[in-house]
């Protein structure tokens, strides 16, 4: 029988201990302790007293989520085939705002760790898609502020080679996020599911080997260096990337890919034999749309994953290029062409059917955007704020 009390189970209890132990450098009986009191109990005795017992032995002990009934519910957000489950909650918008501004933080200093990274943009996309569902009235969420809040414009930078003491920066940020999920959310399949994501983030920063940058400067040593607005090959998947710039004296070079900014070591990529194909270069999260605003005056307004306006077609019908810093006002409501996990670059065929299919009804699949025609700028100038989302629709 699993030992239980207040809603938390040994097994969670345990796995946080396990986290703190490594991070903190502590024993395994105080890191138990830390837990225990980290999940509203006195210490680790005191869990096992109340979970064998099944009544408090300690008045301080704090008062923990009632659970409801169900603990999850189902959510299906378009064009995605199946659905996904969230816990039956509600967690405050200050404290989603708390959690997205740490996970952008630390998602923007471990770029150069690429499996902490893929981490942090599914939890990003998890509690992206849970906020949607939480707040569909825009009286409580507007779309300004849920713009801004999972994915809207990341102000740190990546770190090569961090110290420490920048890792341990890092895991206090990663530590944070957890205490509020605990704290708003109750023990579910959803909340495991994204406390393990945490928890291998955590592991994968805390592993971080500092050797990366010698590596990384063997192999320009061994492949040369490539100069910005150099069309590229990446090795891994054979889909291409246009330099950006190289911020680390040829030690990590950053692209624009079909995903957006990236940063790759040397040997990663290869120059492309024809450069004259960076003029075809169209990649997708520039391109493609994400979504769409209706506006109150009966114009559309397509947008892209960083929020960046495209294409509009006024209330007479006429399709155009805007500005990409242009500020949408009047939203009246807003339509999704996919949500996180189902991106058109990564591969899913489904979401790149419907977005090409969009700008096809719009007649502007052969046409260039004003957002797109800024890439060789933007290559040519290594001036990637252009590039970024700055301005956000109200």
């Amino acid at each position: 029988m699993k030992r239980k009390a207040n809603g938390h189970t040994a097994a969670y209890i345990k796995r946080l201990a396990k986290s703190i132990k490594k991070s903190e450098n502590i024993s395994h009986h105080e890191a138990l302790d830390r837990a225990s009191k980290e999940s509203g109990f006195a210490n680790w005795a005191n869990f096992l007293n109340l979970s064998k017992k099944g009544q408090p032995q300690n008045q301080k002990v704090k008062a923990t989520l009632s659970l409801p009934n169900p603990l999850t519910l189902p959510y299906h957000l378009f064009p995605a085939k199946t659905g996904d489950k969230r816990p039956n909650a509600k967690m405050p918008i200050s404290a989603h705002q708390k959690i997205a501004g740490y996970l952008k933080v630390v998602k923007g200093e471990v770029e150069y760790n690429r499996k902490a990274s893929n981490l942090l943009l599914s939890i990003q996309s998890t509690l992206d898609d849970w906020i949607q569902q939480e707040y569909k009235d825009r009286s409580e969420l507007s779309d300004e502020v849920f713009s801004q809040m999972y994915f809207g414009q990341i102000s740190s930078s990546p770190l090569l080679s961090p110290s420490n003491q920048e890792k341990q920066a890092l895991v206090r940020k990663m530590r944070a996020c957890q205490q509020l999920l605990k704290k708003h959310y109750h023990e579910c399949p959803p909340i495991i599911s994204l406390h393990k994501k945490i928890d291998s983030a955590i592991k994968l920063i805390d592993n971080w080997p500092a050797s990366a940058s010698k590596r990384a400067i063997a192999a320009e040593n061994k492949y040369g260096r490539i100069e910005p607005n150099t069309l590229v090959t990446l090795k891994s998947n054979k889909r291409k990337g246009l330099v950006i710039k190289d911020k680390f004296s040829g030690s990590y070079i950053k692209c624009y890919t079909d995903s957006g900014i990236k940063s790759f070591s040397r040997d990663q990529i290869s120059v492309a034999r024809d450069q004259s194909r960076k003029l075809e270069f169209n990649p997708m999260k520039l391109m493609l749309p994400y979504g769409k605003w209706i506006c109150k005056n009966g114009s559309e307004v397509l947008f892209n994953r960083d929020y960046k306006p495209i294409w509009i077609k006024d209330e007479s019908g006429v399709v155009y290029s805007v500005e990409p810093h242009l500020w949408v006002r009047d939203i009246q409501e807003h339509v999704f062409f996919f949500q996180g996990g189902s991106e058109p670059w990564s591969g899913d065929k489904k979401s790149t059917s419907i977005c090409l299919q969009v700008l096809k009804e719009w007649s502007v699949d052969n046409k260039v955007s004003k957002l797109m025609a800024l890439l060789p700028k933007v290559a040519s100038d290594g001036n990637i704020d252009l590039l970024k989302s700055n301005d956000w629709p109200s």
